[in-house]
């Protein structure tokens, strides 16, 4: 059977096995679908690195320094003079953890050996002993002179008092008491060294330095 088609050019005259064809070959490029892959996966690191801020603030006496003021050789438990204020045995050597920090505090201290002004003889910072704790007395803290108490100074980072100084929370004080022992047969004068004070975050992955 011959079917004519009218265009603008004319007839055109096809056959009906032709248009049969030319249906059957446009239904199959509607009904085409292109495949490709649904769904992908990678992974990478997930990272972060978590630090601390960590400040602390010295009590005024602590600015001044660990003063012991004039002391007689071959005598003990000399306090420092800033520990002799206030009710009892009591100091006002502390210091603050400041109230911005994003971790608990642990307090560390050392001193190299006391050298004597002008000349060659040391007084061994071994000679000072101290006591430390975070709580409070009034404004102070009452530090009793006992022996099992007394902690000697040494001359690398070490925490200050038996760990009572450590996990302070942010805002608190550390409060810390000094004594001399003053060898016999001393040579007289001044002697001086530096003392260093540091806290540390508790969960920090930095120490003292």
């Amino acid at each position: 059977m011959i079917i004519t088609i009218k265009t603008s050019l004319g007839n055109i005259s096809l056959s009906e096995s032709l248009l049969v064809t030319i249906a059957a070959i446009t239904s199959l490029l509607l009904i085409v679908v292109v495949k490709g892959a649904e769904y992908a996966t990678g992974n990478v690191i997930m990272n972060a690195t978590v630090s601390h801020q960590i400040a602390i603030t010295p009590s005024a006496a602590m600015s001044r320094g660990i003063l012991f003021g004039s002391v007689t050789g071959g005598t003990d438990n000399n306090m420092a003079e800033n520990d002799t204020t206030g009710q009892g045995n009591t100091t006002e050597y502390n210091i603050t953890a400041d109230s911005a920090n994003t971790d608990t505090t642990d307090f560390y201290h050392y001193a190299p050996d006391m050298d004597k002004q002008g000349s060659s003889p040391t007084l061994l910072i071994g000679n000072v002993t101290h006591e430390a704790n975070t709580t409070e007395f009034g404004n102070n803290v009452n530090m009793t002179l006992t022996t099992d108490g007394m902690i000697k100074m040494t001359t690398s980072w070490a925490q200050m008092g038996k760990g009572n100084c450590t996990t302070v929370s942010a805002g608190g004080n550390c409060y810390i008491a000094y004594w001399l022992d003053v060898p016999s047969g001393l040579a007289s004068g001044t002697y001086n060294t530096s003392y260093y004070y540091c806290g540390n975050a508790s969960n920090g992955a930095t120490s003292c330095s």
